[in-house]
């Protein structure tokens, strides 16, 4: 355990060993000049848990807290606010099991942030509420598990100057989703060097009541790997500005289903963008409120 830490350069909080933890405790961890590193676990071990429930804060610097065990080795955030003047990096175990959780803890960075949670199945990103996520001057990247059954649920805002980037695992097509939960906004600005200011890879995308997916001056993207569902709740919407919206690439087509029925908006740059429906081989069904755009694309049944 450690807190009520203040220094003008580099802190380096290390907890190495089978199944280390690590807490914090009595108080804020600053620097004004250095970055922050906490480390916790040993490579090949389980359950190495890492709770913060104190600001973590380099005015000047980067926030790089790693849960570096196996199996079950989750990093959670609880009433604890994150400021960095660089970047903030947040990795959970390599293994199955290994969560990330923000409960009441934004996170603000200069320049890039990246949310990853362990290689393996069941490994979540829960984003409640109080948990807003703000790069002002580069990207958010957020990832679950890269294999079966890892979600990531978000109940507040994420933004990102140029680019949000947020993926739940769909390699082995299990029920792995990404829900954006009930008044939420997910807003990219610039976008990245294909253009996309938002992209959301899952099979599955829930769009809770008033939740928005929106872009200030690029393209939105919605990526399925076995499948591309895509659920609007009341009020729901998804806006581009500055560039279009897709559903799949042309080089990834997969089955498609957006839903919504007498809910849900889809509107590409104003309406004089274009919204592509890339199913090639596969059927393509849109049931929603309204869509502003020309509509493109391919599938065996649109």
């Amino acid at each position: 355990m450690a807190g009520n830490i203040n220094a003008s350069g580099n802190i380096i909080l290390t907890a190495l060993g089978q199944s280390a933890d690590f807490s914090t405790c009595n108080g804020p961890i600053a620097t004004s000049g250095g970055s922050i590193f906490i480390n916790a676990g040993a490579v090949g071990f389980d359950s190495s848990i890492i709770d913060i429930n104190h600001d973590l804060s380099a005015a000047a610097g980067s926030v790089n807290v790693i849960s570096l065990g196996l199996l079950a080795s989750s990093v959670s955030f609880n009433n604890a606010a994150v400021n960095a003047g660089t970047t903030v990096n947040i990795v959970s175990g390599a293994g199955a099991a290994s969560d990330i959780n923000f409960t009441n803890s934004p996170v603000t960075a200069g320049g890039n942030i990246s949310i990853l949670t362990g290689a393996l199945a069941t490994s979540d990103v829960n984003i409640g509420t109080g948990s807003a996520i703000n790069s002002t001057g580069g990207s958010v990247t957020i990832a679950s598990g890269s294999l079966i059954d890892s979600d990531v649920v978000i109940d507040s805002n994420v933004t990102g100057a140029t680019f949000v980037d947020i993926t739940s695992a769909a390699f082995l097509g299990g029920s792995e989703r990404i829900d954006i939960g009930n008044g939420a906004t997910i807003q990219g600005g610039s976008g990245n060097a294909s253009g996309n200011g938002v992209i959301l890879n899952s099979d599955t995308v829930n769009l809770g009541a008033n939740a928005t997916v929106a872009t200030t001056a690029s393209a939105i993207l919605f990526e399925g790997g076995n499948r591309l569902n895509v659920a609007f709740g009341t009020g729901a919407q998804v806006t581009s500005v500055g560039g279009n919206i897709d559903f799949n690439t042309n080089g990834s087509p997969t089955a498609i289903n957006i839903t919504g029925g007498t809910n849900g908006l889809i509107s590409s740059n104003g309406g004089t963008g274009t919204v592509g429906l890339n199913g090639a081989g596969n059927a393509v069904l849109v049931d929603i409120n309204q869509i502003n755009g020309c509509i493109i694309g391919t599938g065996s049944s649109i």
